[in-house]
């Protein structure tokens, strides 16, 4: 965001300009559009309701996103874990702990941190509930026999029953040195 704000400005745009712009999800190309009520800062600033309010902001994020049709609506911060409901302070607390750290690629140890801690969990949560992971996501190990065969360029899909790869992602990290050992 900072640097599409950034570009606007140097554009000579004035703050009534950029507002307006921020605010137009065709501004947003391949990227997710943030709705207000869903972006960080409003976030942080929940205080009572907090379950209501995440699960609310992350409907509308999903509305403003088909990509993400039935992805975010099942959260359910309100849901009992264990024999209890996390009470607001303790979402509050979670919010702010995540507030502490700049979660962008140029400040993890390698590009995709975030994917790989994602697809971690999501390989222990298919082996407790035994399944095989690829009933709920890719294996890295095909994503990467997928790129050495394909070798693919920017703006390329690779499209199949499960998947749907956007290979520019593959691309931006480099995937010869990260993603394909030798």
């Amino acid at each position: 965001m900072k640097e599409i704000l950034e570009k606007w400005e140097k554009e000579g745009l004035d703050k009534e300009q950029i507002k307006e712009l921020i605010e137009d999800p065709n501004q947003y190309g391949g990227s997710f559009f943030v709705p207000e009520r869903t972006r960080w800062q409003n976030l942080l600033d929940l205080k009572e309701d907090v379950g209501n309010q995440r699960k609310k902001a992350l409907a509308e994020l999903e509305e403003a996103n088909p990509e993400l049709d039935g992805v975010l609506k099942n959260i359910d911060f309100n849901a009992k874990k264990g024999k209890t409901r996390l009470k607001d302070s303790q979402l509050v607390q979670l919010i702010h702990h995540f507030n502490d750290y700049k979660l962008i690629n140029d400040d993890f140890e390698f590009p995709d941190l975030l994917g790989a801690a994602y697809e971690y969990l999501i390989k222990d949560f298919a082996d407790s509930a035994g399944k095989k992971g690829g009933e709920f996501y890719t294996p890295s190990q095909v994503v990467r026999l997928l790129v050495r065969l394909i070798k693919p360029l920017e703006g390329m899909f690779v499209y199949g029953e499960a998947i749907k790869y956007d290979l520019k992602t593959l691309v931006s990290v480099g995937w010869s040195a990260s993603l394909v050992p030798d």
